[in-house]
C-alpha cells in the first residue's frame, strides 16, 4: 500500500501537470489583465456607476459580493479585494483571497463570490447604503504575474430591484 501511495504522490507532483502550467504558451505572451465583476455563482459584469447591493449572511454580517475574470494568468491566484469610500478613500473592506480560477475559452479564466465584509448588520452598515465607493481586486498569480482593476459603484438601499 505505502508503494501504491509514493507512485501515486510522485506522479501527481510532476510541474507538467500543476495547476496554470497546462494552459497554452501563447496564452503568456499578452500582458495580464483583470476584469472585476460582482455575482455569487457566475461572473456578473459591473460598469462604472452601477448600483450593488449588499447581502446579508447567514452569521447575521453584510457583504458585497465580488466576482474576476482575468486573461493570461495562471490558474492560481491570490486575489486583494478592497471596497473603500470614493469621498475620501478609506477603507471599507479589505480582504485576501486565494483561488484556483475557474478555466474560461481563450485564455481566461473566472471566479465569482468573493466576500467583501462590511461588518455585522448595524447602524454602520446600514449608513453605507447611498455610498459611492471604489471596488478595487489586485491579482498575482503563482508565477509572479500582476493585474489590477476597479471600478466605482454606488451601494443601493435595502429592497433592490
Amino acid at each position: 500500500m505505502f508503494l501504491l501511495s509514493l507512485a501515486l504522490v510522485s506522479c501527481s507532483s510532476s510541474n507538467d501537470t500543476a495547476p496554470g502550467r497546462d494552459a497554452d504558451p501563447a496564452c503568456f505572451v499578452d500582458e495580464p489583465t483583470v476584469e472585476i465583476g460582482i455575482g455569487d455563482i457566475e461572473f456578473e459584469p459591473v460598469d462604472e456607476g452601477d448600483t450593488v447591493y449588499m447581502q446579508h449572511g447567514a452569521q447575521g454580517g453584510e457583504h458585497i459580493l465580488g466576482s474576476i475574470r482575468l486573461w493570461h494568468m495562471s490558474q492560481i491566484v491570490t486575489v486583494h479585494y478592497t471596497i473603500a469610500r470614493e469621498s475620501d478613500g478609506s477603507l471599507v473592506s479589505d480582504q485576501a483571497f486565494r483561488v484556483a480560477m475557474i478555466e474560461e475559452p481563450d485564455c481566461a479564466y473566472m471566479y465569482p463570490g468573493m466576500y467583501g465584509y462590511l461588518g455585522l448588520t448595524s447602524e454602520y452598515t446600514q449608513s453605507l447604503q447611498n455610498t459611492n465607493v471604489i471596488l478595487q481586486m489586485d491579482v498575482t498569480d503563482s508565477d509572479g504575474r500582476a493585474a489590477s482593476d476597479s471600478v466605482g459603484v454606488l451601494i443601493g438601499q435595502e429592497g433592490r430591484p
